[in-house]
């Protein structure tokens, strides 16, 4: 059976978005950084929210009361965000020293939570550019980003 070219040209297309469609569908991992500061770093920007970031010299209270109330803010902003990739698989939370949190994501979720990510961000972030999502190797990024606000590394 001989081909025509036009026949070639819709199998490679067909294959090609064949291939693709299977990739979107593997998980790996990811940490997603959220736009507000973390507990340690948190100067009291949001209205009615006291600051966290402990003075000089000082030690962190994770059990005072104003921590504990940046915290529920942080996690009720960070369900805000994982809600647009509802079946991601979502790992480690991060908040005192990092806000975000780890995930198995497709590259499809990735788009979704780059969508869903608001900007700018609340009054706590002072940034022009979203933050990262960032898939971790095991010691350092070995590929620069390939989307905006996303880090590729080597599998």
């Amino acid at each position: 059976m001989k081909l025509r070219p036009i026949s070639l040209a819709v199998l490679a297309l067909l294959s090609s978005a064949a291939l693709h469609a299977g990739a979107d569908e593997i998980r790996r991992s990811y940490i997603v950084q959220l736009a507000d500061k973390p507990v340690a770093t948190y100067g009291g920007e949001v209205s009615g929210l006291a600051a966290t970031r402990p003075a000089p010299g000082r030690r962190l209270d994770v059990n005072a009361a104003d921590v504990q109330a940046y915290i529920a803010y942080l996690e009720q902003k960070k369900n805000g965000v994982a809600a647009s990739v509802p079946t991601a698989q979502i790992g480690h939370q991060y908040k005192l020293a990092f806000n975000g949190f780890s995930a198995r994501l497709t590259e499809g979720e990735v788009r979704q939570l780059q969508k869903a990510r608001t900007w700018p961000p609340s009054a706590s972030t002072k940034s022009a550019s979203p933050p990262p999502i960032s898939r971790p190797s095991s010691s350092v990024w070995t590929s620069p980003a390939r989307a905006c606000g996303t880090r590729s590394a080597a599998a």
